[in-house]
């Protein structure tokens, strides 16, 4: 696992600035996007993903697991922009009970 560290620590200095920018963009809050920003990087270590492009694959991950921060987040809607980003969170959830569905 020392090279799986390793792997991830240098991942993490290099994308941890763009992932936490990312998170913030998202959340909106420094302390969870924080927080969400150390998730990304142990779902990585986590799954041992191998990843050709790393930039695009932590933005992605950090979009995902935001916008599954904000959907289950209580229903309080603090800004016009947290409602769509509420309803994008919800439609990428429909999107795969449909697909299972099929």
């Amino acid at each position: 696992m020392g090279e799986e560290a390793s792997d991830v620590e240098r991942l993490c200095e290099q994308y941890g600035p763009m992932v936490y920018r990312r998170c913030l963009r998202l959340l909106g809050d420094e302390d969870e996007a924080m927080d969400a920003c150390q998730d990304v990087f142990v779902r990585v270590l986590e799954r041992r993903a191998d990843a050709r492009h790393p930039s695009s694959f932590l933005y992605r991950v950090a979009t995902n697991l935001c916008l599954n921060r904000i959907r289950d987040r209580p229903r309080r809607a603090e800004s016009p922009g947290d409602a769509v980003l509420e309803r994008i969170a919800s439609a990428e959830d429909g999107e795969r009970t449909m697909g299972a569905r099929l």
